[in-house]
């Protein structure tokens, strides 16, 4: 196991875990909240139940075999029922509660497994180590959730000391918070986990797309400022009918920038934070669903210039390149079809001299760039000349 510890400048790379003898070994509890998980919760607590002390489970309202499998299978994982209630911060809270002060508790959700070689020792020796180095912080580290039919992840707080001052926030997309402004700290760590709920079975399943996006406003009308929440929503929600286009344009624009009559894409105009990278990434989509190649060109080189390693907006910016290599074709191939299509053929080709045909390699190519493959296909089948039909080799693959 390795962790990056943001207070030590000499080296901000992820460092191993030495294990070392202690008298004081923490105490790990793993924590999950479920509801009609019967085949994936055996799974779940399988693969973290050799490296937590004791496991909770807190079934919310379960009508399949949930609760049974896990008493067939684990009859020593303790389980304690609360009624479900559609705020996911308030049912962390009360889950939260079954956990003693001092204790660390390790957080999994019921739809996703712990993909690391972790042991009970290495978990335990780092705990130890945190919470030795920083007494009296609210410690939150992190994990990389992948998210499996994504493709991609996010860093999700999921190891921390239960104290007075830690609790969850918002009704969905829930997130750690400490009271303890002064002192509370995230560190990162190299564990990783794979969550199965982002698949379509398990978003209609549970009806996720409407309730979450639903939740999501409820977050917003209560921090209208939080920066967070305004990152997580997405274009989908235009379609939903939850927000107009022009209400969610003009709430990533005041997120993002300082001086909302003056949106310039200047380093002195644009406003920090740890959201930013989000909220820039949600403008682009917004722009490309408009068609709006200037202004996404203009963002995505911004976000570019200071996130130089998020591939995204290097394919936000090729996105606007193939626009204009698309529409710059299209325009191409109407001029030469209004030019050619009404003229003699016998004249243009005693003119040509017989080698019009490079013209209709030409025309295949814009075909197939305006993606009017058919068309391409025609053209390249009538084409006689065997140097042209060679160098159009690679174009007559995709016509395949």
């Amino acid at each position: 196991m390795k962790y990056r510890d943001p207070n030590d400048f000499s080296d901000s790379n992820f460092k191993t875990i030495n294990i070392q003898t202690n008298d004081r070994a923490p105490i790990i509890i793993g924590l999950i909240m479920v509801k009609n998980q019967e085949v994936k919760i055996v799974k779940t607590i399988k693969l973290i139940k050799n490296i937590c002390d004791k496991i909770i489970v807190v079934d919310t309202g379960s009508t399949d075999n949930t609760v049974k499998n896990i008493q067939n299978e684990f009859p020593d994982v303790i389980i304690r029922k609360i009624k479900w209630i559609e705020n996911y911060s308030l049912m962390r809270n009360k889950c939260l509660s079954f956990i003693r002060k001092g204790d660390w508790v390790f957080c999994v959700d019921s739809d996703e497994y712990l993909d690391s070689n972790l042991s009970y020792e290495v978990l335990h020796q780092f705990v130890y180590n945190i919470d030795s180095k920083y007494p009296g912080y609210d410690i939150a580290c992190t994990v990389k959730q992948n998210l499996s039919s994504l493709g991609s992840f996010v860093r999700s707080k999921r190891i921390f000391k239960k104290t007075d001052t830690i609790y969850y926030f918002g009704y969905v997309h829930e997130e750690l918070r400490s009271k303890n402004a002064k002192q509370n700290l995230k560190i990162d760590t190299d564990i990783v986990f794979n969550n199965t709920g982002t698949s379509v079975e398990d978003i209609n399943k549970f009806s996720k797309a409407e309730r979450y996006s639903k939740l999501l406003l409820k977050n917003i009308e209560l921090e209208p400022n939080n920066p967070r929440w305004i990152s997580l929503v997405t274009p989908d929600y235009i379609e939903l009918g939850l927000i107009s286009n022009s209400k969610y344009q003009e709430q990533l624009e005041k997120n993002i920038f300082k001086n909302i009559n003056n949106k310039v894409f200047l380093k002195e105009n644009i406003r920090s934070g740890p959201y930013l990278k989000y909220l820039l990434e949600q403008f682009c989509l917004l722009m490309i669903s408009k068609q709006n190649w200037k202004i996404v060109k203009e963002c995505a080189d911004f976000a570019d210039s200071i996130f130089p390693y998020d591939v995204n907006f290097v394919m936000y910016n090729l996105s606007t390149f193939f626009s204009y290599v698309e529409s710059t074709s299209q325009l191409y191939l109407n001029e030469i079809i209004s030019r050619y299509s009404n003229v003699n053929e016998t004249e243009v080709d005693e003119e040509s001299q017989g080698s019009e045909e490079a013209l209709s390699a030409l025309l295949v190519r814009l075909f197939i760039l305006t993606h009017n493959y058919d068309k391409a296909r025609e053209i390249y089948l009538n084409i006689k000349d065997p140097m042209i039909k060679d160098a159009l080799i690679l174009d007559s693959k995709i016509l395949e």
